[in-house]
């Protein structure tokens, strides 16, 4: 098996701008890669590294600070969103529960 390729933010913003584009009906688009449990203190460091001061996978919540996600076999934490900053609720940080 082929591990999955890391999509860039730069990536990410044309990607979705040349889909977005004209339309009206799309809310946002968001990328969640695939994380296990074995990656995740690996992948934390790396956004930390990148740019994203206190990065941690999250879990989500409706209302209040999302708490830490807690430990599971596997993540898809919400990296990349293209959903203006100031109008999310909840950081990019928080993770999609994926079952």
């Amino acid at each position: 098996m082929t591990p999955p390729r890391k999509v860039e933010a730069q990536e990410f913003a044309l990607f979705t701008k040349q889909i977005l584009d004209g339309q009206t009906d799309t809310m946002r688009v968001i990328w969640c890669p695939y994380v296990t449990r074995a990656e995740r203190a690996d992948f934390e460091r790396e956004q930390i590294e990148a740019g994203l001061t206190d990065y941690a996978i999250k879990s989500w919540r409706v209302y209040g600070t999302p708490p830490l996600s807690p430990g599971r076999d596997e993540y898809f934490p919400v990296l990349y969103s293209t959903l203006p900053r100031r109008l999310r609720r909840h950081s990019a940080l928080t993770s999609i529960r994926s079952r």
